[in-house]
């Protein structure tokens, strides 16, 4: 990702995540690149359990668990009782803290910093034979809203098919 687009949406670009109270996390300050698209890891290693977590303190996670999200199943077994995620932002704002062990917000003023796509999401996506329009259109918009109009050099949805 171009470097002087990150600094003029640094509101839009996740710096650091920290996870509060959990003995369970291993490294639970996670500084972060800002041209990050990808968590990639061994299976079992956390990606999941990170994006959650990232999604929530975001206020991205959907509006209900899944039943196969880390946090519904380690919220299952009690682990994330008064853990909390902070996410910083680049623009140096005050970090958002999210209790761990709550639902996700659903309030009128809640406005999701980030998208969420859920291992779930993409895989239902996924699951049928071929390419769906769901997911192509998925893939565009984020694709697309990660570079501004001007770098695009025309380049549009429309435009790929």
């Amino acid at each position: 990702m171009n470097r002087a687009y990150c600094r003029r949406n640094a509101f839009s670009v996740i710096s650091r995540v920290e996870i509060k109270g959990a003995s369970w996390a291993l490294t639970p300050d996670i500084g972060l690149n800002p041209g990050l698209v990808a968590i990639i890891g061994a299976r079992g290693c956390g990606k999941t359990a990170l994006a959650d977590m990232i999604a929530l303190g975001c206020d991205a996670f959907p509006g209900k668990y899944n039943g196969q999200s880390f946090l519904s199943r380690a919220n299952a077994d009690s682990y994330l009782a008064g853990a909390e995620v902070s996410v910083s932002w680049q623009d140096g704002g005050d970090p958002v803290l999210r209790p761990l062990d709550h639902h996700p917000r659903n309030e009128w003023d809640s406005y999701p910093r980030a998208r969420y796509l859920s291992q779930q999401f993409v895989d239902e996506l996924c699951s049928s034979a071929g390419m769906t329009d769901a997911l192509l259109g998925e893939i565009e918009r984020v694709i697309f809203e990660a570079h501004p109009l001007p770098d695009r050099n025309g380049a549009g949805a429309a435009t790929i098919r």
